[in-house]
Parts: structure tokens; C-alpha cells; sequence
């Protein structure tokens, strides 16, 4: 089985600021076709930008722990 790497950046996964929950699906619906005859690795450098759009008022800099 072939393994296919995908990076997604923060221009794919938001909008004007906010998730762009569309690009997402289509995002997920095309992963889940490939999942069936490669594995996939998914990595997103937009990880911080998209917690930014449910948790605005949470500093990069902010460590929990």
C-alpha cells in the first residue's frame, strides 16, 4: 500500500478569518476516497490559525501546562 502525505496550510482550511467548513468536507471526502487504497498522512501547518477561530482571545505565545 502506497502512503500518500498531504500539507495543508492555513489558505486551504480558513476564510475571511473564520473555518471554511465546505473546504474541510470536500477536504475529508477526498482523504476518505484515497484512505481506501492508500494510506494517508494528513499534516496541517493551519493547525493554530484554525484554534484562532474558536479561541481568538488566546495568545501564540500561551503554553498550557
Amino acid at each position: 500500500m502506497s502512503r500518500l502525505v498531504f500539507k495543508v496550510g492555513s489558505h486551504v482550511i480558513t476564510a475571511n478569518g473564520e473555518l471554511c467548513l465546505p473546504r474541510l468536507r470536500a477536504l475529508v471526502d477526498l482523504l476518505a476516497l484515497l484512505h481506501k487504497e492508500h494510506e494517508i498522512l494528513l499534516v496541517s501547518s493551519g493547525a493554530v490559525d484554525a484554534g484562532h477561530t474558536k479561541f481568538p482571545k488566546i495568545d501564540n505565545k500561551t503554553t498550557v501546562g
